[in-house]
């Protein structure tokens, strides 16, 4: 599993969903699956999967980004704060990858599958930024 760092998040958020959905967690990390109010044997199954996927989370992080999510109390907390700072549209980011993109060009050594996922890449990050 990847860490988180600065510049892999969408690779980190593919590979996170990954791993959460092998490991039958991430229906409780969306909040598809809510914490059950009265069956007990039913809350405490709900417990060990929201467990499991804060832990799958927590050790997918960086020092950085493990910082904001020390005082989340469930997966869903920790990956919405997560997608929340990864995810600001702000004016500048958006500003950032609209330059990359016009600034991208072939570069010696490339072949053309290279070239593509390079620019995919770039596609990636102005979707997640609505550009």
């Amino acid at each position: 599993l990847i860490q988180l760092n600065g510049e892999n998040y969408s690779r980190w958020r593919f590979e996170i969903e990954a791993v959460l959905e092998a490991r039958d967690c991430l229906d409780v990390v969306s909040g598809e699956t809510t914490c059950p109010q009265k069956d007990e044997s039913e809350i405490k199954a709900w417990k060990k999967r929201d467990a499991l996927a804060r832990s799958i989370i927590s050790r997918s992080l960086d020092d950085f980004h493990h910082a904001f999510i020390r005082s989340c109390k469930t997966s869903k907390e920790m990956m919405n704060c997560i997608v929340r700072i990864k995810e600001q549209a702000t004016v500048s980011s958006k500003l950032l990858v609209s330059s990359e993109f016009h600034a991208y060009t072939w570069k010696p050594g490339m072949n053309v599958a290279s070239f593509i996922a390079g620019l995919n890449v770039i596609v990636s990050k102005m979707q997640s930024l609505q550009i």
